[in-house]
């Protein structure tokens, strides 16, 4: 698989991951710790997406 075609599954997913968790969450949690918590988990799935790729791509 080509580098950047598995770079803009991450992205659309992990964007999709935000805008999911951006419209579920604040009904179940305090809106406020919701967003925070929406970004930090965005940034997660971000940065593993990020780490499985480059072992992918190193084999």
């Amino acid at each position: 698989m080509k580098p950047w075609i598995l770079d803009v599954v991450i992205g659309v997913g992990s964007l999709i991951v935000l805008i999911l968790l951006l419209k579920f969450v604040p009904s179940v949690v305090e809106p406020s710790l919701a967003y925070i918590s929406a970004l930090l988990i965005f940034a997660l799935v971000v940065c593993s997406g990020g780490y499985l790729a480059s072992t992918i791509s190193s084999k």
